[in-house]
C-alpha cells in the first residue's frame, strides 16, 4: 500500500499523487510497459517506515511496502542500514538510517492487470501487488 501524497508515474510519464489514481489509469512498470489499474482501494496503515539515504533524501512508506533492492524485493520493515535500494534510473541508493514508527496514515492500493509488477513511486521501484 502506498502512503497518501506519494507520487506515482503514469504511462505517459507524468506523475500524480497516489490518491489521484482512478480505475482505468495506466501506470508505468519496471520494464517500461504500461498496465491498467482495474481497482483502487484505500485504508489506514498503523506503522510507517522512515528511510534516510546516504546520498541525501528521505523516503516514508508503509512498513509492508516492498522495494526493489540489490537482493530482490524486500519489505520496508525488513530493510537494514547499508542496504542498497534500486532507483528508477537503476542507481543504487544506500540506506543511512531506518526506523519504524507507529503512526496512523491513509494508504492506497491498486489492483493491476498482471501480477507482481513494480511501479515508479517517488523515484523508486515499488511492488504494486496487494497481498
Amino acid at each position: 500500500m502506498f502512503l497518501e501524497g506519494m507520487k506515482i508515474m503514469l504511462g505517459d510519464k507524468t506523475c500524480v499523487k497516489v490518491e489521484e489514481v482512478v480505475c482505468g489509469d495506466i501506470l508505468m512498470t519496471e520494464n517500461f510497459a504500461q498496465v491498467k489499474v482495474i481497482a483502487v482501494i484505500d485504508g489506514q496503515e498503523d506503522a510507517v517506515t522512515y528511510i534516510k539515504l546516504q546520498s541525501g533524501g528521505n523516503i516514508v512508506v508503509s512498513a509492508d511496502q516492498k522495494f526493489l533492492t540489490a537482493k530482490g524485493l524486500v519489505e520496508a520493515k525488513d530493510l537494514t542500514v547499508g542496504e542498497k535500494l534500486i532507483s528508477t534510473n537503476l542507481a543504487e541508493k544506500v540506506i543511512e538510517t531506518i526506523r519504524i514508527q507507529d503512526n496512523k496514515k491513509k494508504v492506497y492500493g491498486f489492483y493491476l492487470e498482471g501480477k507482481n509488477l513494480l511501479v515508479n513511486v517517488n523515484g523508486f521501484w515499488l511492488n504494486s501487488c496487494i497481498d
